[in-house]
């Protein structure tokens, strides 16, 4: 029995650690904004994607996304099509961290319609809120992966398995 409890356990590990979709976290800081293109160090933007390099290229496309957010709430990949509009016209991200995308996103509405746009090393635009910034060579980037709440789970359950097989053995 104890051997079988073993075997599920290690199973239930190396699964754990096969190639998945990972989420992550972006925020670009630094922008020119205004009318005039002053350079404001404080504007960012922020978003994330969750995608797996399904083809081993070593870099995650558009097509191999599942989940693309910026703004944190404008959300690219779930768009009904009849009164919004969603497009991901480029999206590259490399095992080196180098982040670019092309999004474009429209709500249909005749009382309140707006848009948003983003250009990697372009320019970013939001109608509703008059809101348009443009990437700079001062503008930085950070990236940083989200732990999955099931890969902190199973490091937790190994643990206490590790620990209840040292208390008996002593």
């Amino acid at each position: 029995m104890r051997k079988l409890i073993s075997i599920c356990l290690a199973s239930a590990f190396l699964t754990a650690g096969m190639a998945h979709a990972e989420t992550r976290r972006f925020t670009y800081l630094g922008f020119e904004t205004g009318p005039d293109r002053v350079f404001n160090g404080g504007a960012s933007l922020s978003g994330s994607f969750t995608g797996e390099d399904v083809n081993h290229n070593g870099v995650i496309e558009a097509g191999e996304l599942t989940d693309f957010r910026l703004g944190g709430f404008y959300n690219f990949t779930g768009c009904d099509g009849w009164s919004l509009t969603c497009e991901i016209k480029q999206f590259s991200f490399t095992q080196d961290g180098e982040l670019s995308f092309n999004v474009e996103r429209v709500q249909h509405d005749d009382m309140f319609p707006w848009y948003i746009e983003w250009e990697s090393n372009g320019r970013y635009y939001l109608s509703s809120q008059r809101r348009e910034w443009y990437w700079t060579p001062q503008t930085r980037l950070g990236v940083s992966a989200v732990p999955e709440p099931a890969t902190l789970s199973m490091l937790g359950l190994g643990l206490g398995v590790l620990l209840m097989r040292g208390r008996r053995r002593n």
